[in-house]
């Protein structure tokens, strides 16, 4: 999607790849802080928080005017993922059946490589015949779908270091 982007916006490939540097600094740099931040809240809320950044942080990016603009909404998807990846497993282990916290760790790392192995070429299909921002265009409404489903289906859990769990402990 580089070279589309790069286009668009009159600007070099080497540029725009900036855009995938900052965006895997932010992910690694904010992973931990807003962790911490974000501690004491409930699970289901912090994931459809998370999941509402990362749609409209995706919608931006569709309709980025400038370069600058697409990397700010890049950085709004950069700290979703952050907190993404840093609860997932945690939040598959709770709702996990018993006996079934390492089915339910498997299945997550399944997903994980399929979103790799097939969400990439697919992502780089749709840029290449509908335009890049078509491309983010669609990972935001399957995000969207996907939270509707997690809204509906995704019990209340709360955060384990919350002070009301902690006094019973």
């Amino acid at each position: 999607l580089l070279t589309g982007i790069s286009e668009d916006f009159n600007i070099s490939s080497s540029q725009t790849g900036w855009m995938l540097t900052i965006y895997a600094w932010i992910v690694g740099v904010m992973s931990l802080p807003i962790m911490l931040l974000t501690s004491r809240m409930e699970r289901k809320r912090l994931l459809l928080g998370t999941c509402s950044v990362f749609i409209i942080s995706h919608g931006l990016s569709a309709i980025a005017w400038d370069f600058q603009s697409l990397l700010i909404s890049r950085i709004g998807v950069a700290c979703a993922h952050a907190v993404f990846w840093s609860i997932t497993a945690s939040i598959a282990i709770r709702v996990a059946p018993a006996g079934k916290m390492n089915f339910a760790l498997s299945v997550l790392a399944t997903g994980t490589g399929m979103a790799m192995v097939l969400g990439v070429p697919l992502g780089r299909l749709i840029g290449e015949y509908m335009g890049w921002r078509m491309a983010f265009e669609v990972i935001g409404l399957a995000a969207l779908a996907i939270t509707v489903a997690v809204f509906r289906l995704l019990p209340q859990l709360p955060s384990l270091t919350s002070s009301n769990l902690t006094a019973k402990v």
